[in-house]
């Protein structure tokens, strides 16, 4: 059965002093992460198997470093062997059937509809940081040492939709092309079975019928070109006040990246509206696209620091709450704050260095 015949959602449970992400399931029954995502019929259930395996589990996953052989390098789409993309679109496919992948779609869901200000503010890269290394390790529970790519939006500008990662026929294929330009749904692809969850002022509820929706090109005109990249690699410093979509751009990479700009979307946000679709709406991590997007987000966030070794997160007090670098980001599986973000090869993965 296809997820989605009924209401799934996500919670937290303590377990010896730890707080535990939980996944509930539309079939009523429980999971979670450190369990590789296997189902209990209760809470209790889960927990107890939890506190039976402790330590083994709180050393392997609870805070994890990792270094030299361990760190992987996330490339680009493109480069992935037909192998490897063959395994990243089965490993996708098989977190949407067993509910793992509506978990993401509804906690981000969950941070653009409360107020925890993830969007348009200071914490928004680290959140994302961490929110796609939690996809790349679910997907690494279906096809060990699986790599999540990223999609260089800025080298396929010129191309537009008739870039490779849209095309849907060829020995190649991705996640399907542009969506019917009567309906916006995408009939092709490993996504065109999908029940695809649409946000709500309550919580996120299954829409009838099949299919994401996209409308490439029809919202925003262009993908971002690679010479305003360039321009913002060199804003210095990471954030300023106040702190939100009003950061001066040529005061605050972050904005400058997240694309909150005087003149309308750009950069990050103007990638989502080119896309249109689901990639335009609170769930949009309903469309897989949203993570190969995120991860070159990510990785351009990766270039700025090496670039500007000396610059580091702001604020580091004194700012928002849930903004300061220690304080606790929501909607995750474990308690994380900026400040264990900034270093991506201690999380076990960097990238190859952009050609700009």
């Amino acid at each position: 059965m296809m997820p989605g015949h009924g209401h799934g959602g996500h919670d937290h449970i303590m377990v010896d002093g730890v707080d535990v992400h939980i996944m509930r399931l539309p079939n009523g029954r429980v999971m979670c992460h450190l369990l590789m995502f296997q189902q209990f019929d209760t809470t209790e259930e889960l927990a107890a198997v939890l506190r039976r395996e402790r330590g083994r589990l709180w050393d392997t996953f609870v805070a994890p470093r990792v270094t030299g052989a361990g760190v992987i390098t996330r490339p680009n789409i493109y480069d992935l062997g037909d192998a490897e993309l063959s395994e990243l679109i089965h490993a996708v496919r098989e977190i949407k059937n067993n509910g793992v992948y509506d978990d993401f779609v509804r906690r981000h869901d969950a941070v653009m509809s409360d107020t925890s200000n993830i969007h348009a503010g200071p914490a928004f890269l680290p959140w994302h940081r961490v929110f796609i290394h939690e996809f790349e390790q679910a997907l690494q529970t279906v096809s060990a040492g699986l790599r999540l790519p990223f999609w260089n939006w800025a080298d396929d500008a010129a191309a537009g939709k008739s870039a490779p990662l849209w095309q849907t026929q060829g020995a190649r294929t991705y996640f399907g092309g542009d969506g019917d330009p009567k309906t916006n749904i995408v009939t092709s692809g490993p996504c065109a079975d999908w029940r695809i969850l649409m946000h709500t002022p309550q919580a996120p509820v299954y829409r009838s019928g099949l299919g994401l929706l996209r409308s490439l090109g029809q919202d925003a005109a262009t993908l971002p070109q690679l010479n305003r990249l360039r321009q913002v690699l060199s804003v210095q410093p990471y954030d300023s006040a106040p702190w939100d979509y009003r950061s001066d751009t040529s005061r605050s990479f972050r904005n400058a990246l997240e694309g909150f700009a005087e003149t309308g979307s750009a950069m990050h946000n103007r990638v989502h509206v080119w896309i249109g679709g689901d990639m335009e709406m609170p769930t949009s991590p309903s469309d897989p696209v949203f993570f190969l997007h995120h991860a070159f987000v990510d990785c351009i966030w990766a270039a700025w620091q090496k670039l500007h070794p000396s610059e580091s997160y702001l604020p580091a007090n004194g700012g928002p709450p849930g903004q300061n670098i220690d304080d606790r980001m929501p909607h995750l599986w474990s308690a994380t704050t900026p400040r264990q973000t900034l270093d991506t090869v201690s999380m076990g993965y960097q990238y190859p260095a952009l050609a700009l």
